[in-house]
């Protein structure tokens, strides 16, 4: 009786739902063409979504599990999203495109702001409760040209889910099993603060949002910091005041049409394009008078003044996704595929000291890194496709992402420093300084290893891959089983690999001084054996490394 009641509720298209039409006098009224009844004019309703799924634990190939700590759910039943959406629109009349959405979302306690990020406090290390945020909460104004409108509020994310007739969340038309790309690679959050601008027609749309940048989960300039280091200054990756503009232009040659539809999106984000301040996000001033005993002058003024560039937070990312569906009786078939781009731009900076007027401003008290860093824009790019069939209540999925750098974000980006200059400056004393230099230090003098653990020939890469199989059980509910897993290679462009003796703890009995794992007591006499060998990586001699997931995941909507 129990599991028919169960199976009723889930076979139902909109259960607990809420829909409702009404003429609402505030919006005036609305004759239908026969002038003898009056036609609703708005509408309320209420209804969601529940991502909710059993997650297998896996392990690397050391043994170890892929996942630790309190924001982990890589084991055991979860919830990934639960939606409350509230919506009202007026539908007719003068006031037609007036409306409002207001959705509540909830999500694990380490993973909403900084309160738990990744198990750092130990305040959280056993509390992972969930918690409700507001994900969505903005209001829609027509303007007067038709398909033309503004949207103000806590929002959607234009190449995340797009609101002018392109969506390529919806054309990935799986998030409840994974992200849609852009947002999965890290291009941006999928909802922000801000202003958008909205233009849909058949054949193309426009949909561009001015918002903070931070996302959702941050106020604007919440995390800038007021003694920025000369690293961050260079990088400027560090919060900032400006907005970032988001953007998808979207054309469909095939229009309107339902069973085959082709369609091209260019999605594009500028980052701090306004609003930004100079002087504080580009600059640092501390400045302190006292009596300096340890000086030749005494009441010396002690002092820092860093400099960088606000061009280092001017970074862009942009891209292109070509997407097809086509709909023959029972069958369904969507493909996509795509390519996104980041230019990391950034600057030298340097900082001027009270240090350098007492060491008599000699150059090689000002070339360090403590005073200077060269810096050069960096990149970072993705390729990836997907496709996903259903033939009656059952269907397969696959998608395929590839990128720079081996941290699977597009934003992780690849130095645009040669081999060449980056041996050039390891060899002077670092990767952004003369510090070798600065002390006399002899060129030429870094060995082969050296070399090998710090330059970085710009090959690190990461692949993704993603396979399932869902069951549609109902118009409302579906659900997957599958696997998505990700392997690496380094910036020399060699496979990521694991030692199994680093499951291996060290015998604290061992005359050595090595700590932690036997892989470290291994290294560690091969370095007493060998100075050249110091820093020789014995992981290259395990085997490949393999972050793999296998779940079960649903969706529900009512």
């Amino acid at each position: 009786m129990v599991f028919a009641s169960a199976v009723a509720v889930l076979s139902s298209s909109a259960v607990m739902a809420y829909d409702e039409k009404w003429q609402d006098d505030d919006w005036g009224e609305t004759m239908n063409e026969a002038g003898d009844g009056l036609i609703p004019n708005s509408r309320f309703r209420v209804d969601g979504v529940i991502f909710a799924g059993y997650e297998f634990q896996d392990h690397e190939t050391n043994g170890a599990p892929d996942s630790t700590g309190p924001d982990s759910q890589k084991s055991g039943f979860t919830i990934g999203r639960a939606y409350v959406n509230i919506r009202g629109d007026v539908k007719e009349g003068d006031w037609a495109g007036w409306g409002f959405r207001i959705t509540s979302d909830i999500g694990p306690h380490a993973e909403q702001g900084d309160g738990c990020d990744n198990g750092a406090s130990s305040a959280c290390s056993q509390d992972n409760d969930y918690n409700v945020f507001l994900k969505y909460a903005y209001v829609t104004i027509p303007l007067p040209m038709d398909g033309m409108a503004l949207r103000l509020g806590q929002q959607h994310v234009p190449f995340v889910d797009g609101q002018a007739g392109v969506s390529l969340q919806s054309e990935w038309n799986h998030r409840y099993i994974a992200k849609v790309t852009t947002e999965d690679v890290s291009m941006s959050s999928s909802t922000d603060r801000g202003l958008a601008f909205i233009y849909e027609q058949d054949y193309f749309g426009i949909h561009a949002l001015l918002g903070n940048g931070e996302g959702y989960h941050h106020n604007n300039a919440e995390n800038l910091t007021n003694a920025p280091t000369l690293s961050q200054l260079s990088k400027g990756n560090v919060d900032s005041y400006g907005h970032d503009l988001y953007a998808l232009f979207s054309a469909t040659p095939t229009g309107t049409a339902k069973d085959f539809s082709f369609k091209i999106s260019v999605p594009l984000r500028l980052y701090n394009i306004y609003g930004i301040d100079s002087q504080a996000e580009s600059r640092y001033v501390a400045l302190d008078i006292y009596d300096d005993t340890n000086s030749t002058l005494s009441g010396f003024p002690s002092y820092q003044i860093r400099q960088g560039d606000v061009k280092a937070k001017r970074d862009m990312s942009y891209g292109l996704e070509g997407d097809f569906s086509m709909e023959m009786g029972e069958l369904e078939l969507g493909v996509g595929a795509g390519t996104l781009y980041y230019v990391d731009r950034r600057s030298n900076a340097y900082q001027i000291s009270d240090e350098i007027i007492r060491n008599g401003l000699a150059a090689k008290d000002f070339y360090n890194s403590s005073n200077f860093v060269w810096d050069e824009d960096a990149y970072g790019w993705s390729n990836y496709g997907f496709a996903h069939a259903r033939y009656g209540f059952v269907g397969v999925l696959f998608r395929y992402t590839e990128g720079s750098g081996s941290a699977g974000k597009l934003t992780t980006g690849i130095s645009g420093k040669s081999w060449l200059q980056q041996m050039w400056e390891y060899d002077l004393g670092g990767t952004s300084s003369l510090d070798k230099l600065a002390s006399g230090t002899q060129l030429g003098n870094t060995t082969l290893l050296e070399a090998y653990n710090n330059i970085d020939l710009g090959k690190a890469r990461f692949r993704k891959y993603l396979y399932g199989v869902t069951f549609y059980i109902s118009p409302a509910f579906r659900v997957t089983v599958g696997t998505d897993y990700q392997i690496t290679t380094n910036g020399r462009g060699q496979k990521t690999r694991v030692s199994p003796l680093s499951r291996i703890p060290n015998d604290s009995s061992s005359s050595l001084s090595a700590s932690g794992d036997l892989e470290t007591q291994i290294e560690s006499g091969l370095s007493a054996f060998n100075s050249n060998l110091s820093g020789f990586d014995l992981a290259q001699l395990g085997s490949e490394q393999k972050s793999q997931q296998i779940w079960i995941r649903s969706e529900y909507s009512y």
